[in-house]
């Protein structure tokens, strides 16, 4: 038994390219390697006293990661100038995606209702160009991120197409655009 769907014949390439994004933050997330450069043993040897205030507060000791600090506070101050930069280039290329992922999943979704497998196209070609975004920042920090700004090319035209796509669920789009594009 099929089910009848709301959404345009391809629409679920659509919803596994929104998946693929949200992935891809979660793994450039990971990437950042805290647990690798803050393990235990690290917390213990460079956080002593601050375990003590801690362990006081909370009844625990600073778990791996040495949370809650993201990377610009006081317990990241205790990392070496190499370990601290490392890490704050690939939180820097983590937080970068996080700024813009619930956009580009809007857009996505929205341009995908018209136009879903040229959506789909585009948001591949939106996460190849955060990836190399990602990798360049990581690899060079800041200069880095040059190599894969062309995302923005990619997240341009998605735009584009949302805005397309909701004017053709509006009665002036339905009147203007559906009968131009049609000819």
């Amino acid at each position: 038994m099929s089910a009848v769907s709301p959404f345009p014949e391809n629409y679920g390439y659509v919803m596994l390219s929104a998946v693929g994004i949200g992935l891809q933050v979660l793994i450039t997330g990971y990437r950042a390697g805290r647990y690798r450069i803050m393990n235990q043993e690290w917390v213990e040897k460079n956080l002593k006293q601050e375990n003590e205030v801690f362990k006081k507060k909370y009844g625990y000791d600073i778990p791996k990661g040495a949370y809650p600090d993201m990377g610009d506070g006081r317990h990241c101050s205790k990392l070496s100038y190499e370990e601290w930069l490392e890490y704050a280039s690939h939180q820097r290329a983590h937080g970068n995606y996080v700024e813009g992922v619930a956009t580009v999943i809007t857009f996505i979704m929205i341009a995908g209702l018209s136009y879903p497998m040229f959506t789909a196209l585009m948001a591949l070609i939106y996460m190849a160009g955060r990836e190399t975004y990602s990798w360049g920042y990581r690899k060079w920090g800041p200069s880095g991120r040059y190599y894969g700004l062309w995302f923005n090319l990619a997240l341009l035209t998605i735009a584009i197409t949302a805005i397309v796509s909701a004017l053709k669920f509006t009665n002036w789009g339905q009147a203007h655009l559906d009968a131009e594009w049609a000819a």
